[in-house]
């Protein structure tokens, strides 16, 4: 079956928190239509984080098992730009929103 992207799940405590100086990453799940976990990968997630005019792109790592590593950070080349409240928009390979 295809997946569903309205039924993606998010687990882990660094998807609404996360520390300086640390990187933080949390798990997107895909599920089918039928509301089964999809025993394969190739969805193709993308996470973009936003703060006023910044805008960073976190690493998405398919685990091939319908699971999906995210991973960002608040420190070092590359990172957010500091402290405070980011908003994060996750979309399907193929630019659908995930209502995750």
């Amino acid at each position: 079956d295809d997946t569903d992207f309205s039924l993606t799940k998010v687990t882990g405590s660094n998807a609404e928190l996360a520390y300086a100086n640390q990187t933080a990453g949390y798990v997107l799940t895909s599920y089918t239509r039928c509301g089964k976990q999809r025993a394969r990968g190739g969805d193709g997630y993308r996470v973009r984080m936003t703060k006023g005019a910044f805008a960073g792109e976190a690493a998405v790592t398919d685990a091939d098992d319908g699971n999906y590593h995210v991973r960002y950070g608040l420190t070092g080349p590359g990172a957010l730009d500091g402290c405070g409240v980011y908003a994060t928009e996750v979309t399907s390979g193929a630019g659908a929103a995930v209502a995750a």
